[in-house]
C-alpha cells in the first residue's frame, strides 16, 4: 500500500495536480521567471572558479532557487550560508536535455527540491544579515565557516590534499581535481570520494568500539543519534548520507527495543519515506545508487554468507565488495555507460585507507575548532591524512591500470535489467537458499531466462532513424539503419574553445542511445566544427570506415592525424560515390563536382570544398549541405530536390538562396546551431524558407530534431518543446 501511496503522489506532483484541483506549489513557483528581486536565505554556496560561485537561495515566496554568480566576490563567500539576502537576477527554468538519453538537469534540480535558477552578478546581492532562526542561520554559518577554515588549513600543510577530505568528510567534491576524480570513477571507486552510507557506517562503527557494551544504554543513543545529525549536518542533508543515517536510527531502535533488525525493510521504509517528501527522489542517482548498494549488500552478500561456510579474513572482505559490484553492475552501467574490472581489486586498499582516513580526518576538524593552541595535534594529523590520501590515489592508479582494466559500455535494455536482479534474487535470497532448486527447475529457469533476452532485443524505446544532434556549435547527424548500424555524418566540434564534444556530448549520447559502436563517420570537410568531435571519438571507441572527399589525399598525413585515425580507415569518396549503408539506405555525395586538391597546411576556405551528400533512406531524402557557399548551392541547384534540408553554413546569410531553398522542394530544414553561434542563423534565411512552406527546426531552440521514416512518408519532431509534423 505504500508503494501504491507513493506511486499516486508522485504522479500527480509530476503532472502538476492537486487533489483539490489547483495548480501545484511546483506549477506556481515556475510562473515567477524573469528579472525578479527575491529575498530568502542562503543555505549552501559552491566554489566554481574565481569569478564563478553558485548559491542555494531558500526564498520565502519562490522556494528555493539555484543562482550562479559572477564576479569576484569581495568577501569569504563560505561566510554567506546562513545570512539572509536580497538577490535581483534573472530567473529561469532549469535547462533540459538537448539530446534523447542525455542528463536532464531539470529533473535532476527537481530531486533536490529546486524548480528555478537564476544568474546574478555579486553586486546584486545584498546581505541582510544573519537568519533569526538559530539552527538555520548562526548554526550553518558556522558549520560553513568551519569547513572552509580546516580546508584552508589542510592545504596549508600540503598542498592539494584538501580537495581529498572536503569530499570525503563534507560531500564537496568541487576542490578536487578532475583528473583524480575521473581515475577513481573509472575504477568504481569514486563512492569515496563524496560522503556516502559507507562513510557514516565507518564513523558509526568506530564509536560503537570505542562503547563497547555500553553502546545499547540510553547515554550511549544519544551520543551516537548527536554524532549521526552532526554527520547529516557537515554533509549538507545529501541523500545517501540521510539514507545511512535513517537506517542506523532504526538499527539503533531496534537494539533499544529489543528487537530483529532487518536490513531490506530498514531500506525499503527508508526509500519510502524519502518518496513521500520528494516523490522525483526517483529519479536522483544518488537514491538510485545508495539503495541499490545497500539491498545488493543484503540479498547477496547474505547468500554468500549462507554458501560459504568456511571463510577467511580475505574471504570476509571479498564478500561485501563482490555482493555491492555485483549488485550495481547493471545500475552503474545504465546510470554511467562504464565498467572497470578495477573495481573488485581498488575497492579493497580504498576501503581500508578510507576506514582509517575518515575518523582520523574528523578527528582534525574537530581539534581545528579548539584553535591555535592545537596547532602542532592538528597539523601532525593533517600530515598523516594528506599521507594516506595520496597511499589511496596511488593504490587506485595501479590497481586500475591507468583505465586499462574498464570500458564504455551502451545502455541495457530495462527489460534485461529486471531479470537480472530477478535472477539475483532468485539465486541469492534467504527462500533459495533455503529450498534449493532441482536440475528442471533450474533449466525451466535459463530457458525462461533466454527468451525474455532474446525478447528484451526486440526495440523497447522509441527510436528515430535520423536524429540531427545537438551538439552546439557544429553538425552531427546519427543515422540508425533497420538492422542497427549506426553511422554519423560529422561530429560537431568548437572553433574557439577546449570544450570536448566528443567527450562531454557525442560520447554519452550514443551510449545512452544503444550505440557501442560505429559503422562508419562521414565527414564533410576538416573544420573543427565538423569534425572534433568526431576525432575523440575514433580515440575511444570503433568507429569503423572514416569517409573523406577525395581532394583530402593530398595531405592525408595531416588528414589523419586531425581525425586521430589510421590512413588505412580513411575512405575517400568523390561526386557519384554511392555508399550503401543498409537495405534500403544509402548514402550520395552530389558536391563538390571535381577533385580539387586540398592542401590543409595552408591557409584555405574549406567550406567551398565541403561534401555534399544525399542520404537516401527506403525513398526519404535527406539533403546534408556542410557548409556551401551560394557559390556552391548554384552547382548543385539541379540535384539538390529532396524531402528535408539540412540548412547550409548554420544559417548564416551568405547561404540558401534564393533559387537553392526552391529547388530543394523540403518539406522541412534543419538548422544545427548552438546558441550564440556567431549570429547564426540569419533571420532572412529563415523567412525564404518559411516562404515557400517549409517548417523550420533549429537545434538551439528545438533541442536535437528527430526523423521518423515510415513507409507512407516520415515525421519531423524536436526533441525539446513537443514542435512535431507529419509528412
Amino acid at each position: 500500500m505504500a508503494v501504491i501511496l507513493v506511486v499516486f503522489i508522485g504522479l500527480a506532483e509530476m503532472m502538476e495536480i492537486e487533489f483539490d484541483g489547483k495548480k501545484s506549489e511546483a506549477a506556481v513557483r515556475m510562473e515567477a521567471l524573469g528579472q525578479v528581486q527575491t529575498e530568502g536565505r542562503i543555505a549552501e554556496v559552491e566554489y566554481v572558479s574565481e569569478e564563478h560561485f553558485r548559491i542555494l537561495l531558500d526564498s520565502d515566496e519562490k522556494g528555493e532557487i539555484l543562482y550562479n554568480v559572477f564576479g569576484k566576490s569581495e568577501i569569504n563567500i563560505y561566510e554567506l550560508p546562513g545570512k539572509r539576502a536580497e538577490v535581483n537576477g534573472e530567473l529561469k527554468l532549469p535547462d533540459t536535455s538537448d539530446n534523447p538519453g542525455m542528463f536532464d538537469y531539470r529533473q535532476y534540480l527537481r530531486t533536490e527540491g529546486i524548480y528555478l535558477t537564476g544568474e546574478c552578478s555579486f553586486e546584486n546581492i545584498s546581505v541582510i544579515g544573519m537568519d533569526p532562526d538559530p539552527l538555520k542561520g548562526v548554526l550553518i554559518n558556522r558549520v560553513s565557516i568551519f569547513k572552509s577554515d580546516f580546508c584552508r588549513r589542510m592545504d596549508e600543510v600540503r598542498e592539494g590534499s584538501a580537495g581529498l577530505f572536503s569530499g570525503m568528510l563534507f560531500g564537496d567534491s568541487s576542490r578536487m581535481s578532475e583528473e583524480i576524480y575521473d581515475s577513481f570513477r573509472e575504477n568504481g571507486t569514486a563512492h569515496i570520494l563524496s560522503v556516502s552510507g559507507l562513510h557514516v557506517g565507518i564513523i558509526y562503527g568506530a564509536a560503537n568500539g570505542i562503547m563497547g557494551k555500553r553502546r545499547k544504554s540510553l547515554a550511549a543513543v544519544c551520543i551516537s543519534a548527536a554524532m549521526l545529525a552532526a554527520c547529516a549536518l557537515l554533509a549538507s542533508f545529501s541523500i545517501s548520507v540521510m539514507r545511512a543515517v535513517t537506517m542506523i536510527a532504526f538499527h539503533m531502535l531496534a537494539e533499544r527495543t529489543h528487537r530483529r533488525y532487518d536490513l531490506i525493510s530498514a531500506a525499503c521504509i527508508t526509500a519510502v519515506i524519502f518518496m513521500i517528501f520528494n516523490p522525483y527522489m526517483l529519479f536522483n542517482s544518488g537514491f538510485i545508487l545508495s539503495f541499490s548498494a545497500v539491498i545488493s549488500l543484503a540479498v547477496a552478500g547474505g547468500g554468500l554468507n549462507r554458501i560459504i561456510k568456511r571463510k577467511n579474513t580475505f574471504i570476509r572482505i571479498m564478500i561485501p565488495i563482490i555482493s555491492i559490484q555485483a549488485g550495481m553492475l547493471p545500475v552503474n552501467i545504465y546510470l554511467f555507460n562504464y565498467f572497470s574490472f578495477a573495481a573488485f581489486i581498488s575497492n579493497i586498499p580504498v576501503i581500508f585507507l578510507s576506514s582509517v582516513m575518515i575518523p582520523l580526518g574528523l578527528a582534525g576538524f574537530l581539534i581545528s575548532l579548539l584553535g591555535e593552541t592545537f596547532d602542532v595535534l592538528f597539523e601532525g594529523i593533517a600530515v598523516i591524512c594528506a599521507f594516506l590520501g595520496e597511499m589511496m590515489v596511488f593504490f587506485n592508479d595501479v590497481t586500475g591500470a591507468q583505465g586499462r582494466m574498464g570500458f564504455h559500455m551502451p545502455c541495457p535494455p530495462e527489460s534485461l535489467i529486471i531479470i537480472y536482479y530477478i535472477l539475483l534474487f532468485m539465486l541469492f535470497s534467504e527462500y533459495s537458499v533455503l529450498h534449493p532448486l532441482n536440475r528442471r527447475s533450474i533449466c525451466m529457469l535459463v530457458a525462461a531466462v533466454l527468451f525474455i533476452c532474446a525478447c528484451s532485443s526486440v526495440k523497447e524505446h522509441y527510436e528515430p532513424e535520423v536524429v540531427f544532434v545537438d551538439v552546439g556549435q557544429g553538425d552531427c547527424i546519427h543515422i540508425r539503419t533497420p538492422s542497427g548500424k549506426n553511422y554519423l555524418v560529422d561530429g560537431g566540434g568548437s572553433l574557439y574553445s577546449d570544450y570536448d564534444v566528443g567527450d562531454k556530448v557525442l560520447l554519452p549520447y550514443l551510449l545512452k542511445n544503444g550505440a557501442g559502436k560505429l559503422d562508419g563517420i562521414f565527414i564533410s570537410h576538416l573544420d573543427a566544427d565538423h569534425y572534433k568531435g568526431a576525432s575523440f571519438l575514433n580515440g575511444v571507441m570503433d568507429t569503423g570506415k572514416i569517409y573523406l572527399y577525395e581532394g583530402y589525399k593530398k595531405s592525408e598525413d595531416e588528414a589523419a592525424a586531425r581525425l586521430n585515425a589510421e590512413k588505412k580507415d580513411i575512405y575517400y569518396i568523390r561526386k557519384g560515390s554511392i555508399i550503401h549503408l543498409d537495405e534500403g539506405v544509402s548514402i550520395e555525395m552530389v558536391f563538390p563536382d571535381r577533385s580539387v586538391p586540398v592542401n590543409l597546411m595552408e591557409e584555405t576556405d574549406l567550406n567551398e570544398l565541403s561534401a555534399v551528400l544525399m542520404l537516401n533512406y527506403k525513398g526519404t531524402r535527406i539533403l546534408l549541405t556542410g557548409e556551401i557557399w551560394e557559390d556552391e548551392e548554384e552547382c548543385i541547384k539541379s540535384r539538390c530536390r529532396c524531402d528535408i534540408v539540412k540548412v547550409p553554413h548554420h544559417g548564416s546569410r551568405y547561404s540558401s538562396s534564393e533559387g537553392f531553398v526552391a529547388g530543394t522542394g523540403a518539406s522541412a530544414a534543419v538548422i544545427q546551431v548552438g546558441n550564440n553561434n556567431f549570429g547564426h542563423p540569419d533571420e532572412s534565411v529563415i523567412e525564404r524558407y518559411r516562404k515557400k512552406g517549409i517548417i523550420v527546426f533549429r537545434n538551439d531552440e528545438d533541442g536535437a530534431v528527430l526523423v521518423d521514416i515510415d513507409p507512407g512518408g516520415f515525421k519531423v519532431s524536436g526533441f525539446k518543446g513537443g514542435k512535431s509534423y507529419e509528412f
